[in-house]
């Protein structure tokens, strides 16, 4: 079985799940962007929670920078490859997950819960795209196992910390694991990327994904590190934190749309540097 880009997927994604993302994949995406654009707005507009102020500007515009990808992504679902199918999945999730935690931090509950989830959502999906992305079937089964090794370890690390704390709080070590593991795997793309025609690296929209990878995740791998110090700091240094990641989301994002609209450029194309075939080990 091929992708739509001509590597292989056997061993990575089952027959059935691969038969179920193409029969309701397009359904469920709208419904998340659907979702994503109804609950802020029946939240903001309707509810209007007293608090909404309280939220910082940098942050709903992080938020809302997801229509870019989003709206683009559904737009063209059609002339996407499985794996943009699939990070479309993730921003729409993010996306989703954004806004719900900006409402939740404008009512001032507790919003850690959903972030525990999210946390599961974008690794196992992000993993999934890299490892699709290997033209060596070594790297691609590194990249597959790794996933259920990290996935089973985040969930300890979450009993555990939920096992020591009073009450739920951001968890710090396991989005510090997360953001080393992407980062790597990111990194892995990128030199499977550059081995196979450079000429094209800068025309690749697996080159726009890695990029805003590696921009979100390196930048923000500190800030997680140190999650529990930057909280319990003055109001006006998590202002500053929060500013700095939200940029960082801002310029991701930009990156993911330019990633799509380099795909629509080369579905017209005669000759296109995303048709690697699966190298030997």
């Amino acid at each position: 079985m091929s992708t739509d880009n001509g590597r292989t997927t056997s061993g990575v994604i089952p027959d059935w799940l691969r038969h179920f993302w193409e029969s309701a994949g397009p359904t469920i995406l709208k419904v998340l962007a659907i979702a994503a654009v109804i609950i802020p707005l029946y939240y903001g507009l309707i509810e209007r929670p007293p608090s909404t102020s309280k939220v910082p500007l940098a942050l709903r515009l992080s938020s809302f920078s997801s229509i870019i990808p989003t709206a683009l992504g559904i737009w063209f679902l059609r002339r996407l490859p499985l794996e943009l199918r699939i990070l479309l999945l993730f921003i729409c999730s993010a996306w989703l997950v954004e806004m719900l935690t900006v409402m939740y931090s404008a009512q001032f509950d507790p919003n850690y819960v959903i972030l525990h989830i999210y946390t599961f959502i974008e690794f196992g999906l992000l993993m999934l795209v890299f490892t699709l992305w290997q033209t060596r079937d070594k790297f691609r089964r590194i990249l597959a196992y790794t996933v259920p090794v990290i996935v089973v370890a985040l969930i300890y690390l979450k009993f555990w910390r939920a096992q020591t704390q009073s009450q739920p709080m951001f968890d710090d070590i396991a989005m510090t694991i997360d953001s080393v593991v992407l980062i790597a795997a990111a990194l892995l793309t990128l030199v499977e990327l550059t081995s196979e025609n450079i000429t094209f690296v800068f025309s690749n929209p697996r080159f726009y994904v890695i990029s805003a990878v590696l921009l979100y995740f390196a930048g923000n791998i500190v800030i997680f590190a140190l999650s529990h110090r930057v909280l319990g700091d003055a109001n006006s240094v998590r202002v500053i934190v929060w500013t700095v990641q939200s940029a960082l989301n801002v310029i991701a994002n930009l990156f993911y749309a330019y990633a799509f609209l380099c795909q629509l450029r080369l579905t017209g194309s005669s000759h296109s540097p995303e048709t690697p075939r699966t190298r030997p080990t």
